[in-house]
């Protein structure tokens, strides 16, 4: 066989099974049945049936490919899933010289994992010692496995559980699994997907007679606890090139709305008379306000006023009946001309409104009994709160990221 392996049926289905590490593999799962058969047995006794359920292996097995300068074939494949039904995959690897590895796949991050002869010691709460390295606690979980594919040096089944424990120290994450009395430590490290994919994909592969090509693969997921900070680095990079660009394309927008709109915009001019002494005097007109929400400046020139004062009441009123008070005023005790006065008030929304003017003035004198007052109304500004609520739901992603980081900052230890 161009692969090496030793050629077995299944006892369950009559398919051919590959053998890869014969002697050593204690179980084998047939991949078109999901019985899982005794590979000690001559007679392969099937040990379990259950069906295999789940997506197929990311990597397909059989497949040779070079990681930390060692040749690992893929000859087992387990898909495992926790209480909050997070799964993940794990890859067996064997190398005749080297023995076995794992190849553990979770939220898109790759680590290669090996079996230790020493326990980790306590380094105190939370935290375990190894090799003269501080790990500190990561995560747990109970994990179930759901699916078996291939062989295996342990008599492993769909529906065995075992309790997880991870300890952190970029790049390398210490794993613990209990399982009654026993306890199995580990030493994962950190591997970029394009080493993965470099080492065991294939550019095509063949399905029903035709060449297509195998999926991509990404390290685009979750922040891991053990990645390490020149990875984290470059995804942040890519992050905020995308930021960046969306929030150029809203600067753009937001600069086009601005310079085809409605800013400082003179929407209503009238002169009224007002008759001193005169009670209830009111006024009525109408006054079209274009655009969203944005401000109006109210500009009042009164001509004339002397030793009096003057002062204009204003209701903006808006088709559904709402009332928008104006009040402005002024007074003049001293002198003669021109008195003018402004006054802006912002969070008017655009439509059109009816204008209600109630003037009074002091002045008696016969000069000044009719006084001429001058309103003109202005859109003083575009609203930016639209650009504002967008630039922050832009942010939001970048903000979450980067606490998501800060939750792990603790475990680099500068040392990678």
């Amino acid at each position: 066989m161009t692969d090496g392996a030793r050629r077995l049926g299944c006892t369950a289905c009559g398919a051919s099974l590959p053998l890869r590490a014969a002697g050593l593999s204690l179980v084998v799962a047939c991949e078109h049945c999901g019985a899982v058969l005794d590979a000690a047995d001559p007679a392969l006794a099937v040990l379990s049936a259950e069906k295999t359920a789940g997506e197929p292996p990311r990597l397909p097995l059989g497949a040779k490919g070079e990681l930390q300068g060692v040749v690992w074939q893929l000859i087992g494949h387990l898909r495992r899933r926790d209480a909050e039904n997070f799964e993940w995959e794990e890859f067996l690897l064997f190398n005749p010289l080297r023995g076995f590895r794992w190849l553990v796949l979770a939220d898109n991050h790759w680590t290669l994992v090996r079996m230790l002869k020493h326990k980790a010691e306590d380094g105190g709460p939370g935290q375990k010692k190894l090799f003269g390295r501080t790990y500190k606690f990561s995560g747990k979980s109970v994990a179930r496995v759901v699916s078996v594919r291939g062989e295996f040096y342990w008599r492993v089944k769909v529906g065995d559980e075992a309790r997880t424990l991870d300890y952190a120290a970029s790049p390398e994450l210490l794993s613990i699994e209990v399982n009654g009395d026993e306890e199995i430590h580990s030493l994962g490290e950190f591997v970029p997907a394009r080493k993965v994919r470099r080492a065991f994909l294939p550019r095509v592969h063949r399905v029903q007679d035709r060449d297509v090509p195998f999926p991509e693969l990404d390290d685009e997921g979750d922040l891991a606890a053990h990645q390490p900070p020149s990875h984290l680095a470059a995804a942040n990079r890519r992050v905020i090139r995308t930021f960046g660009a969306l929030i150029a394309a809203l600067a753009v927008i937001q600069a086009l709305t601005v310079a085809g709109g409605i800013r400082d915009r003179e929407l209503y001019s009238r002169e009224f008379a007002a008759i001193g002494t005169t009670q209830d005097q009111v006024f009525l007109s109408q006054v079209e306000v274009p655009g969203e929400v944005g401000d109006l400046t109210f500009h009042l020139e009164v001509p004339r006023l002397n030793d009096a004062w003057f002062e204009l009441q204003l209701d903006l009123v808006n088709s559904a009946g709402v009332n928008f008070p104006v009040e402005t005023g002024l007074e003049v005790w001293d002198g003669e001309g021109v008195v003018t006065v402004e006054h802006t008030v912002t969070g008017i929304p655009g439509g059109t409104y009816d204008l209600i003017l109630r003037p009074a003035t002091s002045a008696t004198d016969f000069a000044t009994l009719l006084t001429w007052f001058l309103l003109k109304i202005r859109r003083d500004t575009v609203s930016w709160l639209n650009a504002v609520l967008a630039f922050f739901a832009l942010a939001a992603y970048p903000l979450w990221r980067r606490m998501r980081q800060a939750r792990y900052v603790h475990i680099y230890d500068g040392d990678v």
